[in-house]
């Protein structure tokens, strides 16, 4: 569970970077909530509850794919 997790939040991290900046700004709602959920998926990791942080990040990358 936290290879899953942490192979989430790197995937997510890297179409965030591959993003232009201004793209992201126009979509920052969007930006905002992926931020939010990979937060609550490494607060999650560190109480030990991967389940549910491979869930967060699993709903940050959702969101990640549709910025494309």
């Amino acid at each position: 569970m936290q290879e899953e997790a942490d192979g989430r939040i790197l995937e997510v991290s890297e179409l965030i970077r591959r993003i232009p900046r201004s793209r992201l700004r126009q979509q920052q709602p969007s930006v905002e909530r992926i931020n939010t959920f990979l937060k609550q998926a490494e607060e999650a990791r560190r109480r030990g509850d991967m389940r549910q942080a491979s869930e967060l990040a699993g709903r940050a990358l959702v969101l990640a794919r549709e910025l494309k």
